[in-house]
């Protein structure tokens, strides 16, 4: 989902999605990063910090997130180390 040149490589991907009970995010480096992981409302609100400053080793890395608490609706998951961000819709039923 994102490459800047000449800097290292930060795929990230969300599923199942939709989902009503658990999202599987994973990002794939190609170095060690840190990373943040946050889930926003509509309005832009923070809804819930998956993951703040967590160092990712190189290759595929996942994280669960429950949704159990979260109503019914559209969110944006926004991934980011020092040389990347992502950010994707969530649909939560």
């Amino acid at each position: 989902r994102s490459l800047t040149p000449g800097k290292p490589m930060f795929v990230a991907g969300i599923y199942p999605n939709p989902a009503s009970d658990l999202v599987n995010v994973e990002v794939r480096a190609e170095t060690e990063q840190n990373i943040r992981i946050r889930v926003f409302d509509r309005s832009g609100r923070l809804v819930q910090t998956v993951t703040d400053g967590f160092q990712v080793q190189a290759g595929l890395n996942q994280f669960t997130v429950n949704l159990t608490d979260f109503a019914q609706g559209i969110y944006q998951v926004r991934i980011e180390t020092d040389a990347h961000q992502v950010t994707d819709k969530l649909v939560v039923l």
